[in-house]
């Protein structure tokens, strides 16, 4: 017969509580050094870009991402020639920037000789970056987003670099969930245009060539959603059928039935954007559930996919009046400062 002592049982559970900690299990790659690996997996990779100034969110390959870091970065440095970074033609899929930049790798960005820093030692450094910034981001909920700044990234400052949240609008609901399966999530402010439309002479209507700022609307290449779908074992062809579409463990793209309707808008007349068609949403294992068994699932109707579209995630909430040409002129002029910081800069 063994006898303990009162303290017996609080010593084994004190003891318990100092030997075991949290342990995380997601697994970290070690980033590679290779300038070539480099290009070919970021044109695969998914990155997501917040602007809190405008309200706006980007879904793009991650290497688009990083070549417009690494222009941020060139422009902020001393006599450094605004050429000296490669500049790309329009684009929705990472692999087209490829080629191009394979031969561009030992571009000198800095100093001389064996001090020269070049343009795949930069690009290196800002993919370290950001795989060590998605480590530590928290997933995102329906009402907030979390993410590193875009120039903290770029600039790496000594006091470091906090996580930012950052409260969104209503319309994120539809979409918040592809922040928690794409490869870099960063927050900026007035980045501009990142996405619009690739043949502006067919659309009369310059307010349907941009997506509205202030709706936490976001705007998606159909080739980043296809790496997002493909992850999941799901299929995205250039002919889809409306069914829902897996995006991460527990939500499902419902495809709207009609995103790509061409524009019958002129001047005068209002927009796409007032058009419930036209957004897509973000479902829930749930109510995917519940869909199946009220029998309530989208018919299978065959919806052309373009290769190089992309569609905008959210919520209806606008009434766009007409403008004047003074009017459409200063809108065109909003937004074209790339590098500006988030108004919420404390830690």
């Amino acid at each position: 017969m063994v006898q303990a002592g009162a303290s017996a049982p609080l010593s084994a559970i004190l003891g318990l509580q100092s030997n075991f900690k949290y342990v995380s299990h997601r697994l970290q790659f070690t980033p590679s050094s290779s300038y070539s690996q480099l290009l070919q997996d970021t044109a695969k990779e998914v990155a997501m870009i917040y602007d809190a100034a405008q309200r706006r969110c980007w879904v793009v390959p991650k290497l688009s991402l990083l070549l417009h870091m690494s222009q941020v970065y060139a422009s902020q440095c001393v006599d450094v020639p605004d050429d000296q970074v490669p500049s790309v033609a329009p684009h929705s899929n990472g692999l087209d920037l490829v080629r191009g930049l394979e031969t561009s790798g030992e571009t000198r960005i800095l100093g001389d000789g064996r001090d020269a820093f070049r343009f795949r030692h930069l690009m290196l450094g800002l993919n370290t970056n950001l795989l060590r910034a998605i480590a530590l981001i928290q997933d995102s909920t329906r009402k907030k987003l979390y993410g590193f700044e875009f120039m903290d990234i770029i600039t790496q400052p000594g006091r470091g670099s906090c996580m930012k949240e950052l409260k969104t609008d209503l319309a994120a609901k539809d979409w918040f969930d592809i922040a928690n399966v794409v490869d870099a999530v960063v927050v900026c402010a007035n980045l501009g245009d990142t996405i619009t439309a690739a043949d502006r002479a067919s659309t009369h209507s310059k307010q349907c060539n941009k997506v509205p700022c202030g709706s936490d609307y976001l705007t998606a290449t159909i080739c980043c959603l296809k790496r997002l779908i493909e992850r999941r074992g799901g299929v995205l062809d250039s002919d889809v059928k409306a069914h829902l579409l897996q995006i991460s463990e527990n939500s499902f793209w419902d495809l709207a039935k009609d995103p790509f309707l061409a524009c019958q808008h002129d001047i005068s007349s209002g927009a796409c954007w007032q058009r419930t068609d036209i957004f897509q949403h973000l479902i829930s294992r749930w109510d995917r559930m519940k869909r199946t068994f009220v029998k309530q699932l989208p018919t299978s109707i065959v919806i052309p996919i373009p290769v190089s579209g992309a569609v905008v995630f959210g919520t209806t909430s606008i009434r766009l009046q007409p403008q004047t040409r003074q009017q459409q002129s200063d809108r065109l002029c909003q937004g074209t400062n790339s590098n500006g910081r988030t108004n919420n800069t404390g830690c």
